[in-house]
């Protein structure tokens, strides 16, 4: 993946053959766990957010499932699932870390993860 290429979950189901983008969709998964999901975690225990460093010590048994949960083998149900679990983390994180004066875009939400179950769909029945 270049750098300044983000991974497209669409291109997934556009290629013949996805197997030979699941060590870039790994890759990303670990990317959102290191840089979104980990630093929210910090926050939501009162930590200063510093990504997957020693959340190992840090974090309840609780969080470090939660982020167990995110991680995948190379095997499409495994990526699903651990996508799915990695949205499931994030809502939970900012339902617990965002206050009501938030205000978040539930229509631009609800079509992004329209976008993705589209997606998923596409690529669990490959």
């Amino acid at each position: 993946m270049d750098r300044g290429q983000v991974l497209d979950l669409g291109t997934l189901c556009r290629i013949k053959d996805w197997t030979r983008r699941v060590f870039e969709t790994l890759d990303f998964i670990g990317y959102i766990r290191t840089f979104v999901l980990a630093p929210l975690l910090q926050l939501k225990n009162h930590q200063q957010p510093r990504g997957l460093r020693r959340v190992e010590f840090t974090f309840s048994d609780q969080d470090i499932d939660l982020l167990k949960s995110t991680v995948a083998e190379y095997s499409p149900q495994k990526i699903i699932s651990a996508m799915n679990n990695t949205v499931t983390v994030y809502l939970s994180c900012r339902k617990a870390l965002f206050p009501s004066t938030i205000k978040l875009h539930h229509r631009t939400e609800k079509r992004a993860m329209e976008y993705y179950h589209k997606v998923i769909s596409k690529v669990a029945t490959k």
